[in-house]
């Protein structure tokens, strides 16, 4: 599952994509709302980069844009902590051993 979750980007930079996390933890709450109240404590370019991105409406005609979010690991560990669940402290974990697995191979 984790290895679904972490993404690497352009960069080489691992991340965690807020709309993957979220459905990782089967939160219900829509998504909009349930990002911002827990980025509150965070620092945009810092611990999450929020990237708008067109989309092209359901009808075919016209498009929309929503906002997607790349979490860093450590941000993702902690919004995965704060869903205070026993699926968000399991994924919590698995960043953490997966964290110590690239370390240990020399990719950190």
């Amino acid at each position: 599952m984790i290895n679904e979750l972490v993404k690497i980007g352009d960069n080489g930079e691992r991340y965690v994509d807020g709309r993957n996390l979220k459905d990782a933890l089967e939160i219900k709450e829509q998504f909009v709302d349930w990002m911002n109240r827990n980025l509150e404590m965070f620092s945009e370019d810092q611990d999450y980069r929020a990237l708008l991105v067109k989309q092209k409406c359901q009808n075919g005609i016209g498009s929309s844009r929503r906002k997607e979010y790349s979490l860093t690991l450590e941000t993702a560990k902690h919004i995965a902590l704060m869903s205070r669940t026993a699926k968000g402290k399991k994924i919590r974990q698995e960043i953490i051993e997966l964290e110590k697995k690239y370390s240990e191979n020399g990719r950190s």
